[in-house]
């Protein structure tokens, strides 16, 4: 039941469907239990499920207009990241957190997730991650006032993370024409 819940709240919430989104990650939290499901992260999604549901219940939150549930969201998102001993959730959680921040036009953060991305994905060769990191960060320099080489890292991270993956590329482009 809570892998169902997993696959169900990103395609509620990138289809618009944030109320469902929301209920969908509360139910699944709901069931999880860290011993239980510590092997969940290597089976579904290459992510623990509970940092997942956190990411994107921070971006929910926040678009339901609940800006305090969503940063508390995140802040557990990333903590629970750090004390699994699986780095790509430590990523996903620093991902969707990145993309919490941006959405709330909080530049310094993203910046900071961002290199931190890019660095976990070097160091465990994942461009995936490395491409994200690039997107948050090349948005984030743009807007603290280094705009040409801001976009200009934004456009090389997005062409490297379309060699990767395909999921929400149309957030990420319209990331891009708004910079």
């Amino acid at each position: 039941r809570l892998q169902a819940y997993h696959a169900a709240w990103p395609t509620t919430l990138w289809r618009g469907e944030i109320a469902t989104s929301r209920e969908q990650i509360s139910q699944g939290l709901a069931l999880y239990d860290r011993e239980a499901h510590r092997r969940h992260a290597l089976h579904y999604g290459g992510h623990d499920p509970a940092v997942c549901g956190l990411g994107h219940g921070a971006m929910a939150q926040w678009l339901l207009g609940y800006p305090d549930q969503a940063a508390r969201s995140v802040r557990e998102a990333i903590a629970l990241a750090d004390t699994l001993p699986h780095f790509p959730s430590r990523g996903h959680a620093l991902w969707f957190g990145g993309i919490a921040h941006l959405m709330w036009r909080d530049a310094p953060v993203p910046l900071d997730y961002g290199e931190r991305l890019v660095a976990l994905g070097a160091e465990h060769g994942l461009a995936q991650l490395r491409a994200i990191g690039g997107i948050l960060r090349g948005w984030a320099r743009a807007q603290l006032g280094e705009g040409e080489p801001g976009a200009a890292e934004l456009r090389q991270a997005l062409r490297a993370y379309i060699g990767v993956a395909k999921s929400q590329l149309s957030f990420f482009y319209s990331v891009l024409a708004e910079t």
